[in-house]
């Protein structure tokens, strides 16, 4: 687990730095690790959970963000609307 945790951990790293949206970690012990909050409200609601106004306009923008991990050489195994946070 401590394996798992470390290199998820490399990987919002990464991602921050090339600025794809996503938690910045803070600090890992073990198998676990903290992450900042990213907002100065309430935590953003996962897609799951939102009824999108103009859906295809959201949709647009997950090629964007999977093209800038990719560019990072970062792939996402779990890109789900379960796990995608929207924007207000």
């Amino acid at each position: 687990m401590g394996a798992i945790a470390a290199k998820e951990f490399t990987i919002l790293q990464k991602a921050c730095k090339v600025g794809v949206p996503a938690p910045t970690p803070a600090g890992r012990v073990g198998n676990m690790f903290t992450m900042r909050f990213i907002s100065d409200g309430p935590m953003a609601p996962s897609l799951k959970d939102v009824k999108l106004d103009q859906p295809e306009d959201t949709a647009k923008q997950a090629p964007d963000l999977v093209e800038e991990l990719l560019m990072a050489f970062i792939v996402h195994g779990d890109l789900s609307k379960y796990n995608v946070r929207c924007r207000g």
